[in-house]
């Protein structure tokens, strides 16, 4: 485990990935020792490692060399998943995935700016978040940050069902998502008429 200092994450493409920012000596700590080949997340031969920031926030890390060795960026919603802020400094320990990880199903809220397009195919933007951020560790109440159709939105999620149907609701147990995961978009509670979500799915 190692402490770091929070920074902001450096360009609009890097805030819409949902990862974690390093120095690249500092990235080599974080890699995957053991093969795993179903586990994207720090998996051997990899480009990223899995860390866990203040024993709450499991990430992907990436590598920029802009970093210096101390240091670990962040965007504004992984501040907030995290409990931290700019400037501020966390644990970061590496994140060993378990057996059975994978998500079968997540639950999440939209929110998304005032002048959006009132209709949205569902499927579409459920393909769009599986393709983006597959491979990634998720817990219940994470905000996660994405871009969609030229958008900015931000998903929370609300639960989490695990293999063998297993339904989560608790915001220390964590999931993968994967390309096999079912992305269910509950109603939302401030504006539901802002979306329309054109195609619903059959709850598992």
């Amino acid at each position: 485990m190692a402490s770091m200092r929070v920074t902001l994450v450096r360009s609009k493409k890097q805030n819409m990935y949902n990862r974690a920012y390093v120095n690249p000596e500092s990235l080599e700590l974080y890699r995957e020792i053991r093969q795993n080949q179903r586990a994207r997340c720090g998996a051997v031969g990899s480009e990223h490692g899995c860390a866990l920031i203040n024993d709450i926030l499991a990430v992907q890390l990436h590598a920029d060399g802009a970093l210096r060795q101390n240091e670990i960026a962040l965007n504004e919603r992984q501040f907030k998943s995290a409990k931290t802020w700019k400037g501020c400094v966390v644990s970061v320990a590496k994140f060993e995935l378990p057996n059975n990880i994978e998500m079968e199903a997540l639950y999440v809220e939209l929110q998304m700016p005032s002048g959006t397009p009132n209709r949205i195919n569902a499927r579409n933007l459920e393909e769009h978040l599986k393709k983006r951020f597959s491979g990634q560790i998720m817990h219940v109440g994470q905000e996660v940050q994405f871009r969609y159709n030229g958008v900015t939105g931000i998903y929370i999620v609300n639960r989490v069902i695990m293999g063998g149907n297993e339904d989560v609701s608790n915001g220390s147990i964590r999931g993968m998502l994967t390309g096999k995961t079912k992305i269910f978009f509950d109603p939302l509670t401030e504006n539901p008429k802002l979306w329309f979500l054109e195609e619903y799915f059959e709850e598992i």
